[in-house]
């Protein structure tokens, strides 16, 4: 099941999945933006993955699983992703 509120500027997106080995599809980068502090972005989108109807490469993470993205700097995203389980929520912009 997926949720997708537009807030403007902001997309709230919330992925579902009924078993943990279904892949969402998706992957991220991290990268300190001079001037800008942390920034996460969609790296790559896996066509026909869950994801792939709601993101599209370089879209901008603002927050994933709840936890705004300046403070994921010094965590392994993918790690943050596999604890999501089966609901991950994103704000996108």
């Amino acid at each position: 099941m997926i949720h997708v509120m537009d807030m403007g500027e902001l997309v709230n997106i919330l992925l579902q999945r009924c078993d943990s080995s279904i892949p969402w599809g998706f992957n991220v980068q991290g990268k300190n933006q001079n001037g800008y502090g942390y920034v996460i972005y969609v790296d790559k989108v896996t066509p026909g993955t869950i994801a792939s109807n709601y993101l599209k490469n370089g879209d901008i993470i603002l927050s994933l699983s709840k936890e705004h993205a300046r403070d994921l700097a010094n965590k392994d995203l993918d790690q943050v992703i596999k604890q999501a389980g089966n609901c991950l929520e994103l704000i996108i912009t």
